[in-house]
């Protein structure tokens, strides 16, 4: 992907200028929103907080000048004072009717005071999560402030809160009973905030003189940038390429290697099991032969031979098997695909297994018909034989196996049928397997290689076909392979 991107930028200039500039403008104009976002926000912090101290000014200048002369006079202080002109606000209450005030002038201005305890004014109000979310946090950091961004009927508004606490010259008035607290304040105990809320300022067009200035110099500044980098990004498409297709050979020649050593590994693991074995049985024999010859008479000696014989068989099947499946997968056989007429490359393989199927008294037919295919035709040769060798084998003597084609579009499919003993279905997965092969007696007790199935699947997927089979034990086996018309691009 990355290579695709460099190749097409490197092949229009034009457009490594045009992606650079408007790489650039995004990044302008996104720090500028981001930069005007925030100073939008810390302008309604400033102003919040100024607002609060305003506030809190007017009722320290009520507590310490103005509440001092009251009392001279020997004015009462009383949460009620609109009841009797001789009696005055207590300053909490003048700071809550200044914001009630407030708010009447101007909507989006609140301020109030809010508490757990029951003040006076406290009593019939229900906190909202704001101010509870304030008493938690400013009751165990009185020092601190607590703000936050809600929005409100599709508007941003800014509520700040800072925490109160008991002063020694309100002790006297709280503690009265009329307040219910029983004589229990004591000076710097919390006793809950005052907020105020105001609305967050728009957000300024982000296009001003000055900006429109800076918007110039950056699309300069980008242009001549884009020419700049085209080089660079030129070159590192190169480079992208070379390592790409370095990368490629790499990973083709550790693949093959993988390979080469999986068939070194089972053509090694094949040598050192299945040659042991009938060059054991011929090594037993032929010493036994030797060692006994005084004693033995012409019947035994006819009769060893012809286990030699039989040994030797089995051995030059499995020695034939074994060169021609390392040669393909070594991709040292012979390869010569060409047109070639399926009948007569069927009838010439069923000539060489006509003694046996006659021995074991099978009747072999064909339904091949005229049809070809585009293939090597030894190897197919050598594909049909194992198979119907195969069906030999496992087939009962006096059973049936047939061969037989259909057309399946750029393909043509031959399928072997027996009606022999079959296969478990969990066997089926394993058979053209060479890391799994299996080899089991015949009905009339003949013996395998194992390697005759996965040969057959190298070979008919070197001509472009698949291989699979289908069985029903008890009833026969179905063995299918396919392989295309005509040369395939």
């Amino acid at each position: 992907m990355l290579t695709r991107i460099t190749g097409l930028l490197a092949n229009r200039p034009q457009l490594v200028v045009i992606v650079f500039v408007i790489v650039t403008l995004a990044g302008f104009i996104a720090g500028a929103r981001h930069y005007a976002e925030q100073a939008r926000l810390q302008a309604a912090y400033d102003t919040a907080k100024s607002f609060e101290q305003s506030i809190s000014a007017l009722h320290k200048y009520y507590s310490e000048v103005i509440v001092p002369r009251i009392r001279g006079t020997g004015a009462e202080f009383v949460v009620h004072f609109e009841k009797d002109l001789k009696t005055f606000p207590f300053p909490a209450t003048v700071s809550s009717r200044f914001g009630d005030a407030l708010h009447k002038v101007n909507p989006d201005l609140n301020s109030s005071l809010f508490s757990r305890l029951p003040f006076p004014h406290q009593i019939d109000r229900n906190l909202d999560q704001f101010e509870k979310d304030s008493l938690d946090f400013l009751e165990t950091n009185p020092a601190s402030e607590f703000f936050r961004i809600e929005a409100k009927n599709g508007r941003d508004f800014v509520r700040y809160a800072r925490a109160l606490v008991m002063k020694a010259d309100c002790i006297k008035c709280h503690n009265r009973p009329e307040f219910g607290f029983d004589g229990q304040w004591r000076v710097g105990q919390f006793r809950g905030a005052r907020q105020v809320s105001l609305p967050v300022p728009m957000l300024a067009p982000i296009i001003d003189k000055a900006t429109m200035s800076a918007l110039v110099l950056a699309i300069i500044a980008s242009l001549i940038g884009g020419l700049l980098v085209w080089p660079v990004v030129t070159r590192l498409h190169r480079t992208l390429q070379k390592t790409e297709q370095l990368a490629g050979a790499l990973e083709l020649s550790n693949a093959e290697l993988k390979e080469s050593n999986r068939v070194k590994t089972t053509f090694f693991s094949i040598i050192a099991h299945d040659l042991r074995s009938p060059f054991n049985s011929l090594l037993g024999m032929t010493r036994l032969m030797v060692t006994d010859k005084a004693r033995l008479d012409k019947d035994a000696l006819v009769g060893y031979a012809e286990d030699v014989n039989t040994a030797g068989q089995r051995f030059y099947a499995l020695l034939q098997n074994l060169l021609e499946w390392s040669q393909l997968q070594m991709s040292g056989a012979t390869f010569g695909p060409k047109q070639v007429v399926l009948e007569s490359l069927v009838k010439d393989s069923l000539d060489v297994l006509h003694p046996i199927a006659q021995e074991k008294t099978i009747n072999v037919t064909s339904q091949i018909g005229d049809v070809t295919a585009y293939a090597d035709p030894n190897m197919v040769m050598m594909v049909i034989r194992n198979l119907v060798s195969n069906a030999l084998k496992f087939t009962e003597a006096g059973g049936t196996i047939n061969l037989s084609s259909q057309s399946i579009g750029d393909f043509v499919q031959i399928t072997v049928t027996d009606d022999g003993v079959g296969i478990a279905k969990e066997g089926l997965t394993e058979l053209f397997e060479v890391d799994h092969r299996t080899t089991s007696e015949g009905t009339a007790g003949e013996t395998g290689t194992g390697l005759g199935l996965p040969l057959c699947k190298d070979m008919v997927e070197k001509n472009g076909g698949k291989i699979w089979a289908e069985s029903v034990p008890g009833k026969g086996s179905k063995f299918h392979f396919t392989l295309p018309v005509r040369q395939q691009s």
